[in-house]
């Protein structure tokens, strides 16, 4: 009585699907990054128009591209302002932040409040206009207190990200 010994190899596939499951895991990464950094702005209570929460996004070697910058009216209404492109090389990578000029003043603060260099260290005053009689009055301030809601949004996502892995790469998302 005979038998035979074949041996396949399937290293291939298995390496595409490793690849394809890495791929998956990252997309899920810059989607939960992307949901604890709105909270965190949310809950500061830094809405106003939502052009900072709803610019919020990721980009991967998956989707690398154009993303939208955002701005509003006098109104508030949400306007597209241009198209910028973000391009990823590393495919290992995803890149979590927001289009609009501004995001960096509530990540970082400004003026007395800033956490980098470069913040005013005296109060300062600017002019704003009423739009109900159109006059302009002064305003003092001493700045924006810092919220780092993607720092924090980061945070709260490394406490999961070895578990969200662990589930990814064995194929169960």
């Amino acid at each position: 009585m005979g038998f035979e010994i074949k041996i396949t190899d399937n290293s291939a596939k298995v390496i595409e699907q490793m690849i394809k499951n890495k791929n998956a895991f990252l997309e899920a990464s810059g989607q939960q990054i992307v949901s604890f950094a709105k909270q965190e702005v949310t809950a500061a209570g830094r809405i106003d128009t939502g052009r900072l929460r709803n610019s919020l996004t990721y980009v991967t070697s998956a989707h690398s591209g154009e993303s939208i910058r955002y701005k509003t009216n006098k109104e508030g209404t949400v306007l597209v302002d241009r198209p910028v492109t973000v391009t990823i090389n590393d495919e290992d990578k995803v890149i979590v932040g927001s289009a609009t000029e501004y995001a960096k003043w509530h990540e970082y603060g400004t003026g007395i409040y800033a956490s980098q260099p470069g913040g005013r260290r005296k109060a300062w005053k600017y002019y704003i206009r009423d739009r109900a009689t159109g006059e302009y009055k002064a305003v003092w301030t001493r700045g924006l207190k810092p919220i780092h809601f993607l720092k924090r949004g980061m945070e709260r996502y490394q406490k999961q990200a070895k578990a969200l892995l662990a589930r990814y790469m064995l194929g169960k998302y």
